[in-house]
């Protein structure tokens, strides 16, 4: 095949990809977002959608947002006395099973981005980078929106 032509059949599949998630392979990051974070706050969550199409078990060992000072895995849970908590994930890590996908939503897993350099507005898009034990850098797109 000519490579006019080649670029031709590839591009529609590239385009087909979109603009909010990422793959390397067939482990994906999708529709990645965050709140807006209100002037000075320090903090704020991402969530997102990973999926593993692959027959092995992967694990999203680290997120890097440039606007953030780190990136931490975390869950929130409640406690026994009712309380909910969050705190960073034993290990640092999610682990992604073969065939399956997990959700990050608030309640549950999240991406605490700390130390905001600067507050997150509604509309903007974000790049992440997303790190994966066996998939290795999926970089990704975040909308800062009010809900999902």
């Amino acid at each position: 095949m000519k490579p006019c032509r080649l670029l031709l059949a590839v591009f529609p599949i590239l385009l087909a990809g979109g603009c909010d998630g990422g793959s390397a392979g067939n482990v994906t990051v999708e529709s990645a977002w965050a709140r807006p974070s209100p002037q000075g706050a320090p903090t704020t969550a991402f969530y997102m959608t990973i999926g593993n199409n692959t027959g092995q078990e992967d694990a999203l060992q680290e997120v890097r947002i440039d606007n953030c000072e780190a990136v931490e895995i975390h869950r929130t849970s409640m406690d026994e006395g009712g309380v909910m908590r969050m705190a960073p994930v034993p290990g640092g890590q999610i682990v992604v099973p073969a065939g399956e996908r997990v959700t990050l939503e608030p309640g549950g897993l999240h991406l605490m981005c700390i130390g905001l350099a600067q507050p997150f507005t509604e509309g903007q898009e974000v790049p992440l980078t997303a790190v994966f034990a066996v998939s290795g850098d999926i970089s990704a797109t975040a909308e800062i929106r009010d809900s999902r």
